[in-house]
């Protein structure tokens, strides 16, 4: 007897609530050339487009001196900083390499304090989703929207708690996304298993908006 697998969808690359606004980069700000350069790369990242190291961030720093260095070593396990760009820890790093990622990429980017000299202890990294499956089945997906919201040939969904999913996806790495699909990866169900045991902070597993189960469609 065959088991149906168990996939997971997360928007936990582009949920808003993971945003801080305590962190930024040098994108090129009042550099018009540097700062076009920065958009076309945010652009390819956020098409799940594999990224080189000169393209990464080479330091993050805090962009606020109001914080006190209790908040500053509070920082969670995955947050987004400025364009989008997904940072996590070094622990959710280490439990990720435990794991195929298959062409996903993590770049460790070190992170300074508010006068940008001084480095701040620990290690982050920047989540370079690249790895992409076919696996995404709009027409059987609640809140999937075409169109207007996306490029041609392209979908976003305004929830994931129906995302429908073809049962193929299993095989392969247990991080990926679907190239079609804007916003939202896919992870194997171990793989899940193994975040919501190491309790990453915030608890990304407690809410259906950011992390949920697909619906599974065996291809005939």
């Amino acid at each position: 007897m065959t088991t149906t697998p168990k996939i997971w969808a997360s928007h936990i690359m582009f949920d808003t609530r993971l945003q801080s606004t305590f962190f930024e980069y040098d994108y090129g700000k009042g550099d018009p050339e540097k700062s076009k350069k920065a958009v076309e790369i945010l652009h390819r990242y956020r098409k799940w487009q594999p990224l080189e190291v000169n393209e990464v961030p080479d330091k993050m720093f805090l962009k606020v001196s109001f914080l006190t260095e209790k908040e500053k070593m509070a920082f969670g396990d995955v947050f987004r900083i400025s364009g989008g760009l997904t940072i996590i820890s070094e622990r959710f790093a280490n439990l990720l390499k435990d794991f195929d990622l298959g062409a996903t990429q993590l770049f460790e980017i070190p992170l300074f304090d508010y006068d940008q000299e001084t480095q701040r202890p620990g290690k982050y990294y920047l989540l370079n989703v690249a790895e992409t499956k076919p696996c995404f089945i709009p027409e059987q997906s609640r809140h999937a929207v075409p169109g207007k919201y996306t490029a041609v040939g392209t979908w976003r969904l305004w929830g994931i708690d129906e995302v429908a999913v073809l049962s193929t996806a299993q095989d392969g790495a247990d991080m990926w996304a679907d190239p079609v699909l804007k916003e939202v990866i896919f992870m194997s169900d171990r793989l899940v298993k193994a975040i919501k045991a190491a309790k990453l902070t915030p608890d990304v597993s407690y809410s259906s908006e950011i992390l949920a189960p697909c619906k599974i469609v065996v291809p005939n």
